[in-house]
């Protein structure tokens, strides 16, 4: 780019941009026909938000909006990333197709618009082309799904709000099949998660691509202060984990095929398993009469702790009488002395 037009572009200075143009009615002219891969004088604008020096550009030579730089924005692109809705107006004015263009990655004026929560820009875009609030990212996410990954609880409001009406688009799934509950359960976002669980319209048991439900997804996480109130929360919307949703035989929840084995008979396996399922539930906070109940015929819940109970203690007595090591006995096969410490001797 000519060093007078870049300097005139980064002052927004229409004045000396016409007055190039008197100089040169081919300046731009040159910038259509020239393959480049650097920022155009409207690009430039876009970015700093010159609304009247993009006019000016956008009068003379409209192909320009179409040109990408070489991070593969459009004009479009960098004035809604940065909120400059009036630029974005009079880029809309040349024609609403250019909502449509994508960048190197994949990703629509609106996407980059949502994902910094400038929701006067979303607005403006989704009145001129609002086949564009439909786009999904080449990941399955839509504007919805961007909104919740950037925590911009405004932005998803106001989706949320707009869109009413698509239960599809509101419950659509990302490339590893995740709702926008599933995404705001992971992040833990709770007025987020708050707002969405209040619309009848938002599915609370869909299944992702490893078959968790949102709340296995909080299940799934570490646990941290908070996670009860998001799971009461979840559940009170009627949320449930998947091996409630579907039969036993199709459980894919790694824990619950831990803490659940499939034998019934006393082993210790099982006995095993009924330990590690009360210990995990008390840790979650979020054990019940109905999670703690490990079997009909073992009764309530204060039989279990004292089946627990006895557990710990057996395991520990057993492990007092036969320690690690420990002292050979008189009349064994070995070639050591009755009453000799093993750990004492080397081996072979």
């Amino acid at each position: 780019m000519e060093a007078r037009l870049e300097a005139a572009s980064l002052a927004g200075d229409v004045g000396a941009f016409l007055q190039l143009l008197r100089v040169d009615s081919l300046l731009l002219d040159r910038l259509s026909t020239t393959h480049h891969t650097s920022n155009n004088p409207l690009h430039i604008a876009a970015l700093l938000g010159h609304a009247d020096f993009a006019s000016a550009i956008l009068s003379r030579r409209p192909k320009l909006a179409q040109d990408l730089n070489e991070q593969g924005f459009s004009p479009l692109h960098l004035a809604s990333a940065n909120g400059h809705l009036s630029v974005v107006k009079e880029l809309l004015k040349v024609g609403t197709d250019l909502c449509l263009i994508r960048d190197k990655d994949g990703f629509m004026p609106i996407h980059t618009a949502v994902i910094k929560g400038k929701i006067g820009v979303v607005k403006e875009l989704i009145d001129a082309c609002p086949e564009t609030a439909k786009a999904a990212t080449c990941q399955g996410e839509t504007v919805v799904h961007l909104a919740v990954r950037s925590n911009h609880f405004e932005a998803v409001e106001f989706l949320v709000e707009k869109l009413g009406g698509d239960e599809e688009l509101l419950n659509s799934k990302d490339e590893k099949g995740n709702t926008i509950l599933h995404l705001t359960v992971a992040k833990r976002q709770f007025q987020i998660l708050k707002f969405l669980l209040s619309k009848p319209v938002i599915q609370v048991n869909s299944f992702n691509l490893k078959g968790f439900t949102p709340l296995d997804v909080l299940l799934e996480l570490p646990s941290e202060h908070g996670d009860l109130i998001l799971g009461e929360m979840i559940r009170a919307a009627g949320g449930k984990k998947a091996e409630e949703e579907s039969p036993p035989e199709a459980q894919s929840h790694p824990i619950q095929r831990a803490i659940n084995p499939v034998s019934t008979s006393p082993t210790r396996s099982n006995w095993k398993g009924r330990l590690l399922q009360f210990f995990y539930l008390a840790h979650r906070g979020k054990a019940s009469r109905r999670d703690l109940r490990v079997e009909q015929e073992h009764g309530d819940t204060r039989s279990t702790l004292m089946i627990v109970a006895t557990l710990i203690a057996t395991v520990t007595f057993q492990a007092g009488l036969n320690p690690p090591g420990g002292f050979v006995q008189d009349g064994g096969p070995n070639a050591l002395a009755p009453g000799q410490a093993v750990l004492g001797t080397r081996g072979c």
